[in-house]
């Protein structure tokens, strides 16, 4: 299910989909598509930076969901809502699987170049604001400012 409204100068974007990485592409598409709501105006030569951190973000979060989140679970949904404005991206999912608390994630030791474990360190790197609650839903809040640059891991 994809919903796409505007309210008060901010876009919103509402899309549903199963829990399974088949479905990473779906919501990853429709993420990109949203990046580009806050660039209408002079500000697209940020852009494609921008779009890549928020979709690597949110691709790892989609992962999280669907390998571990759901792990030895019939797999369930997972609700996205986009709200775009000038100043910010923010991308919200709602999941009701496994809690998981990325804030208790160590850093990774980049020297060693793990295979897996990076996610929660992407999401933080490339992201303004990385904000979780558990529960059921779990939700996870993923920010990014238009106008800030931070680095890239």
């Amino acid at each position: 299910m994809l919903q796409w409204y505007s309210l008060g100068g901010q876009h919103i974007i509402r899309l549903e989909v199963q829990g399974i990485l088949d479905h990473r592409d779906v919501a990853l598409r429709t993420v990109s598509a949203a990046c580009r709501l806050p660039f209408r105006g002079s500000r697209g030569d940020r852009f494609q930076e921008f779009r890549s951190h928020v979709v690597s973000a949110v691709g790892e979060a989609f992962n999280n969901i669907a390998i571990h989140g759901y792990r030895g679970r019939a797999p369930g949904v997972v609700e996205i809502e986009v709200a775009a404005s000038q100043d910010e991206l923010s991308v919200e999912m709602r999941d009701y699987g496994e809690s998981y608390d990325p804030s208790a994630t160590p850093a990774p030791d980049l020297n060693d170049l793990p295979e897996s474990g990076l996610g929660v360190f992407i999401m933080k790197s490339f992201m303004d604001r990385v904000e979780y609650t558990p529960g059921a839903p779990n939700v996870l809040r993923l920010t990014k400012l238009v106008d800030k640059s931070n680095g890239t891991p």
